[in-house]
Formats: C-alpha cells, sequence, structure tokens
C-alpha cells in the first residue's frame, strides 16, 4: 500500500492515524528485504532516465526536422517538372482551340496576324547597310512563345528529367 500508492508515507501514516516514522521505517525495512533500491536511488534512477528520455526525444525531433525538410525539397523538385509540363499543356491547347477555327488559311490577314501573333522582334542586321546580310527575327506567337524559346525549354526539362 506504501509503496505502489499515489500518496507519499507520510500521508498514508496521516491517513491512518500511525506515526510517520514507524511508516518510514517498515517501507525501508520492506525494500531492503526485497533487495529493493532506497526510494532516493530509485527517484534518481526516474530522474535519469527522464532526462535521458527528453534528450533522445528531443535528438528524434531534430531529426524529424531534418527529414520533413529533406522531403519538401524532394518533392518541390519532383513537382517543378509536373508543373511546367501543366502549364505548356494548357497553352497548346489554348493554341490549338484558336487553330481550329482557321483550317483553311489562303492569305496573311491582319486579323490572322492578331489572332496567332503575339509579338515580332526584328534585331539589327550584322552587318549594317548589307542587304544581303543575315538578320535575326523572332516571332513569339500566342500561348506559345517564340519556337526557339519553347524548344529550348523543352531541351532544358529534358535535360533535367534525364539527370534525375
Amino acid at each position: 500500500m506504501f509503496l505502489k500508492g499515489n500518496n507519499s508515507s507520510s500521508k498514508a501514516a496521516e491517513d491512518l492515524g500511525i506515526n510517520k516514522n514507524t511508516v518510514c521505517k517498515w517501507v525501508k525495512e520492506y525494500r531492503q528485504e526485497h533487495e529493493m533500491p532506497s526510494y532516493e536511488i530509485e527517484r534518481k534512477i526516474k530522474k535519469k532516465s527522464a532526462d535521458e528520455l527528453a534528450a533522445r526525444n528531443k535528438e528524434l525531433e531534430k531529426e524529424l526536422k531534418r527529414m520533413e525538410k529533406e522531403l519538401a525539397d524532394e518533392k518541390e523538385k519532383a513537382e517543378k517538372p509536373l508543373s511546367y509540363h501543366h502549364t505548356s499543356h494548357i497553352t497548346v491547347n489554348c493554341f490549338l482551340d484558336i487553330s481550329e477555327k482557321y483550317t483553311d488559311i489562303t492569305e496573311l490577314t491582319p486579323e490572322l496576324l492578331r489572332t496567332f501573333v503575339n509579338k515580332i522582334v526584328i534585331y539589327e542586321r550584322e552587318k549594317k547597310h548589307d542587304k544581303n546580310a543575315p538578320q535575326q527575327i523572332d516571332i513569339y506567337y500566342r500561348y506559345i512563345g517564340s519556337m526557339y524559346a519553347v524548344a529550348e525549354r523543352t531541351k532544358e526539362n529534358d535535360e533535367t528529367e534525364s539527370d534525375s
């Protein structure tokens, strides 16, 4: 009753009307007869165990945070190509939806330019005043962008995916 109860020996002695020194003596003798550690040693063991558990808990929390960060990084790395392909899919579908209206094009009209072309960038000639010198012209299509830029982005994504 004194060893397993939630009350202290002093409280139990008071409740039973027995001198607390008598109860403490009985508990001490019982512990010695049954080769149990003294109350002070048992308290130190419990404290040490609690400290060890707290330290281990702290280590595990650090490990968990590290693993969560690692997982978030991996998730972000995995979602990046998916996001690009999803966006590309949407923009290509928008372009295709518009292009379905124009299946038989016989001449380039201002309406067609406004429908399909976002902008045209014309660069200076490599050699000024030479009409045969090459000149770069970039056409940016609505929803798709520059065909050169699309090809470069696709190449970069293919390289990224093959590295993974």
